[in-house]
């Protein structure tokens, strides 16, 4: 998720970019009444903002640069991303709830990402060093930052229902939770 993603969130829908550079927004449910999606972000997901944002063409730029050096890193990377969206559909579309959440899948792809990103200038050391160290970081709640350099927003997992663990932290931080529900229409504050 990237800045841009939360804001189209909010305007009603999902941003689905494919391997071959197009993108598309499409309606924000896995079915007509989209009660689980709904429930699965309520309960799961957090964004949280308050970052200092970066110049987002000189970053975006640069990053792109970066990653098409190398064939494998980017075929690493869309190897992570196709594991975290299966494992984000398999939590949206569980009729299981709390028992399905796939935690430990999460986790492991923000790791893979973090790792892979981390090589890059641009990757947001400092803050994401920082929250590393915070308790039960990558254990009962994840992070990924989002925006050009790592610096808009953060998108917040926890693999408990509601779990407010990581507020506490992130506002230590300078972080503030954004209160947004998810709806078939999109995301409301």
């Amino acid at each position: 998720a990237s800045g841009y993603d939360i804001a189209t969130q909010c305007h009603g829908g999902v941003v689905e970019f494919c391997k071959a550079g197009t993108a598309s927004l499409r309606e924000a449910t896995r079915d007509a009444g989209g009660g689980v999606a709904r429930d699965f972000f309520d309960r799961y997901v957090r964004v949280y903002v308050g970052g200092k944002g970066a110049a987002t063409g000189k970053v975006t730029a640069s990053t792109l640069q970066w990653l098409q050096q190398s064939e494998e890193r980017l075929a690493r990377l869309h190897e992570i991303n196709e594991h975290l969206v299966a494992t984000f559909l398999r939590c949206w579309q569980s009729p299981d709830g709390d028992r399905a959440l796939p935690f430990g899948d999460l986790a492991d792809g923000f790791a893979a990402h973090s790792q892979l990103f981390r090589q890059s200038e641009s990757y947001p050391r400092t803050i994401m060093d920082s929250i590393a160290r915070q308790p039960g970081y990558g254990k009962t709640w994840l992070l990924k930052p989002t925006g050009a350099g790592g610096e808009d927003a953060l998108l917040c997992v926890t693999g408990k229902p509601q779990d407010d663990t990581p507020d506490r932290w992130l506002q230590r931080l300078g972080w503030q939770h954004l209160p947004l529900k998810v709806s078939p229409q999109g995301v409301s504050w």
